[in-house]
């Protein structure tokens, strides 16, 4: 892992009580969510509480929203450091973790938009974080286009929950 992915490592301990690197998404599954049966994507940090049960319990429910709460300044910073200005975040209302964390590096615009897509459907907020300017333009023009789809009716609306940074912003807000 690069010296800065460390360095994100790092950041996130400190703050966080439950971070793990390289999630899988169905690792220790008490649903029927399985490696065997569906694509399951490793997230490159995940950050609890972890939920990792098919609906949602209402003591589960509670707990991801207290966290919600006690880190809503932090998401607010991070909402503003973003680039791709997103007037209507809120979070996932059934996520398998609090903090769903890809970090792109560059790739092709398919590997992009998977990255983007397992952030936002894992997390209560996914946070994708961009290595320099060139991937993080790369990045906005593919939100910009799931913006333009929902916008003349082509899809719903969709990942109302990602954060897009660069690194050293996520960095510095943490």
């Amino acid at each position: 892992m690069p010296e800065s992915d460390d360095k994100i490592e790092d950041a996130l301990n400190r703050k966080f009580r439950e971070v793990k690197k390289e999630w899988n998404a169905a690792k220790d599954s008490q649903d029927a969510y399985n490696r065997e049966e569906m694509y399951s994507p490793r997230l490159d940090f995940a950050v609890g509480p972890f939920n990792i049960v098919g609906r949602t319990t209402q003591e589960k429910r509670m707990e991801i929203e207290r966290t919600v709460a006690e880190f809503a300044p932090f998401i607010q910073n991070l909402k503003t450091r973003s680039v791709f200005p997103n007037s209507s975040l809120r979070p996932n209302s059934n996520p398998r973790c609090f903090l769903a964390i890809e970090i792109e590096n560059t790739t092709s615009r398919k590997h992009r938009l998977g990255g983007i897509f397992n952030a936002s459907m894992l997390g209560a907020y996914g946070i994708i974080l961009a290595p320099d300017k060139d991937e993080l333009d790369a990045l906005r023009r593919l939100m910009n286009y799931v913006d333009y789809l929902e916008d003349v009716g082509k899809m719903g609306k969709a990942w109302r929950n990602a954060i897009i940074m660069t690194k050293k912003s996520f960095l510095e807000a943490s």
